[in-house]
């Protein structure tokens, strides 16, 4: 535990990781595998993740590990709550930004046609599109993502 706490600056706000980002959000290796820091927080305090679930931020900063700013929802509750703070571009707006872009039904309807039939994964597609592989993975997981 203590290399995880000392990557880790606590403010009156924000716990902040001070190492290796991905996209914003912490990661360190941890029994030989990558974890993100903001998961392994909400771990220490308050035990597993269930699966399909994703450890979202209320202080909507991804480099946050403090574990009373996380809570747990699936990616359409961490859309809602974007949405509800305006942070998130809704289908057909413009300034995307490639790690967080968002694509209109019918783009959405297109990737997940283009998974089905084609042999690209997610990262291909990712770059096809010029976005992470994370949000063909949230375009492909949750089919209802985008009919807000």
């Amino acid at each position: 535990m203590k290399r995880f706490w000392d990557k880790v600056q606590k403010t009156e706000n924000c716990w902040n990781w001070l190492a290796t980002k991905r996209h914003g959000y912490g990661s360190f290796k941890y029994k030989k595998r990558m974890v993100q820091a903001h998961r392994f927080s909400w771990k220490l305090y308050f035990g597993e993740i269930s699966e399909g679930l994703d450890v979202c931020h209320r202080c909507d900063k991804p480099a946050c590990v403090r574990p009373d700013h996380l809570f747990l929802g699936t990616a359409h509750d961490n859309v809602i709550d974007s949405i509800k703070k305006h942070r998130f571009n809704l289908p057909g707006k413009s300034g995307h930004k490639a790690w967080n872009r968002n694509f209109t039904a019918e783009e959405a309807q297109k990737i997940r046609k283009e998974y089905k039939t084609s042999r690209l994964g997610y990262k291909k597609l990712g770059k096809k599109y010029g976005v992470a592989n994370t949000v063909i993975r949230n375009v492909i997981k949750n089919p209802n993502w985008f009919k807000l």
